[in-house]
């Protein structure tokens, strides 16, 4: 059976998607660039790493790699092979702003903006509204999500929506010791805490890529591409 689900890291920096699921790559996004000319489907199965959920994950390098080097044809590429190889395609791009992470995001489908309900986070997010603004990204291909929710002396909802001018999708619950349990632990959050506010917040917010497919298997053949910003 064809898994039809990468997440890819393009993180390239601080990428941590491997360390957070317990991985030991033998090969890295890196790797592909090396050989972006000839990349196809079977090298880029060579390529990505399987975890046991059936996620297929494209890690970042091992060692730091400067960003600036990267050119956003050469991620085009990946990207696009990886949109005909697999049903949803997720692209982590941290937090930072590059020619890599710019072309992934011109291409999505779908745009998660992450932030925090504090002052800082929200007027960062801000920033990077404008700048989606400003490449011609559609606002409404954008889905605001309010991370470690629930905290005391932190912005309301209200708030953050009026100094943003976007509504919030959707909130993840501020579960910080079942998440910290999980990622020690080298497991899913459902494994270790399945009651957990974050894991029910998490489940609801799939929702938010699949609109409203209950199963990935379920859904049409053409792929979707969609990436994070936090």
């Amino acid at each position: 059976v064809i898994e039809r689900v990468v997440a890819i890291d393009l993180d390239f920096s601080m990428g941590d998607i491997a360390a957070y699921l317990d991985m030991q790559p033998n090969q890295s996004i890196h790797d592909l660039l090396r050989n972006v000319d000839r990349i196809d489907e079977r090298m880029l199965a060579g390529s990505v790493v399987v975890h046991p959920s059936k996620v297929h994950v494209l890690p970042q390098p091992t060692e730091l790699v400067d960003s600036e080097e990267l050119r956003g044809e050469d991620i085009m590429g990946i990207v696009t092979v990886a949109s005909e190889a697999y049903q949803y395609v997720m692209v982590d791009c941290g937090t930072r702003i590059d020619e890599a992470t710019l072309m992934a995001t011109s291409v999505a489908d779908r745009v998660l903006l992450v932030t925090t309900p504090d002052v800082v986070a929200v007027r960062n997010a801000w920033r990077r509204l404008q700048l989606l603004d400003r490449l011609g990204i559609d606002r409404s291909s954008i889905r605001l999500v309010v991370n470690k929710w629930g905290r005391t002396n932190e912005l309301k909802l209200p708030d953050i929506e009026t100094n943003l001018g976007i509504n919030v999708a959707a909130t993840i619950a501020n579960d910080l010791p079942a998440c910290q349990r999980a990622v020690n632990q080298g497991q899913l959050l459902r494994d270790v805490a399945g009651r957990s506010p974050t894991y029910r917040d998490l489940v609801a917010a799939v929702e938010l890529i699949t609109e409203g497919v209950n199963q990935v298997e379920q859904a049409q053949t053409t792929s979707s591409f969609w990436r994070i910003f936090r």
